[in-house]
């Protein structure tokens, strides 16, 4: 629908983001909401030129949530969000609650609540400062709602992994690879919001990759494994490197990420030629308490986050590789502490006992 809104806040392209503030506080003026804030892809530096903008209006505790999308001179696209203020609150209440992370008994937001946080998380706050920005604070600070994007983007991969597995069994290829695609996607989201880039929208994976993912990540593999064709004929071998990949990232995301330690201290984003190789058809998802590995339809495994590693680590590579790589985290990193070299080489016994860890000659040398 078009909207009212005077001809003087029209403007061109290059003068969008103050056309965006000058709208919100028009608009807030005009429906007398206690705050106003602007938030979005525009706002996350990942807009376009026919972007909208994305205007949230806090109204009375009395208020009903509601979306409208209005005009500005028949050209700019606006979303004006209407949230009442008590639902702000509470979104941000439940999303910096410490409660634990559990498999079984954690809190898994709505997607709603989910996008509210994360756009105010990244919003330019045009009225009622005093009202909006300590709930930004509390979002921005620890680790609560990059775990919750995480946890998200984990679980979104876990059900396309699910599907996929199913699908490849049955021989349907094609869909496989669709679903493989979508697995791919939370894949490297959740890569992204390891490095505090948690804005939502599906769509922007590849600029946040390019502008957050560690420096050896391999961008090339990422974009060929989602634009090539991947069922050739009866073959479904790029469907398995889809996949491998994909739990790659997951691991790497689930592990190292979910603790808040650089994901430019993974090693292995490609499978090596050593002889350690975890288990193909697990793929992980993190909890406050460890890390919940499973294999669609079969088995499921509840690991420390010293064992998690481990496990996440053993991807074609050598005993001393792993011992030598997880040992300089342990000495570095809290989540880690006491993964010592003869802690190492214990662990990767016990995972190889447990069939989740393959050696070819089954001895840890």
């Amino acid at each position: 629908m078009a909207l009212g809104i005077p001809a003087s806040l029209a403007c061109p392209d290059a003068e969008r983001l103050a056309l965006a503030h000058e709208a919100t506080r028009w608009l807030a003026a005009r429906s007398g909401a206690q705050a106003a804030f602007l938030s979005g892809g525009l706002m996350s530096g990942l807009g376009t030129p026919t972007s909208d903008f994305d205007v949230y209006l806090v109204e009375t505790a009395d208020a009903s949530p509601a979306r409208r999308q209005l005009s500005i001179d028949k050209t700019i696209r606006v979303d004006v969000h209407e949230v009442p203020r008590l639902e702000l609150e509470r979104v941000v209440d439940q999303l910096t609650a410490d409660r634990p992370h559990d498999d079984e008994t954690a809190f898994l937001c709505s997607t709603a609540e989910l996008k509210l946080a994360t756009r105010l998380y990244a919003a330019e706050i045009v009225a009622g400062a005093a009202i909006v920005t300590p709930l930004r604070d509390r979002l921005r600070s620890g680790h609560h709602l990059r775990r919750h994007v995480l946890q998200s983007w984990l679980t979104s991969a876990h059900s396309d992994l699910e599907d996929f597995a199913g699908l490849r069994a049955s021989g349907d290829l094609d869909a496989a690879a669709m679903v493989g695609r979508e697995a791919l996607i939370a894949g490297g989201k959740a890569v992204a919001a390891a490095n505090d880039d948690i804005y939502l929208g599906r769509k922007w994976v590849w600029r946040q990759l390019r502008r957050s993912a560690p420096r050896a990540f391999p961008m090339a593999d990422f974009q060929r494994l989602f634009n090539g064709d991947l069922s050739v004929g009866q073959s479904d071998d790029g469907l398995r490197e889809l996949a491998a990949f994909t739990r790659t990232c997951l691991a790497a995301a689930a592990t190292l990420g979910w603790h808040a330690v650089s994901l430019d201290r993974w090693a292995g984003w490609h499978r090596g030629s050593g002889p350690l190789h975890r288990d193909a058809e697990f793929h992980p998802r993190a909890h406050g308490t460890g890390v919940v590995i499973t294999k669609p339809a079969e088995r499921w495994v509840r690991l420390r986050p010293d064992v998690a590693l481990i496990w996440g680590l053993c991807n074609g590579v050598t005993t001393e590789e792993v011992v030598v790589h997880a040992s300089a985290l342990g000495e570095t990193e809290p989540a880690y502490r006491g993964l010592t070299r003869d802690r190492c080489r214990h662990l990767l016994t016990r995972l190889i006992e447990a069939g989740l860890v393959h050696h070819v000659n089954d001895v840890i040398a």
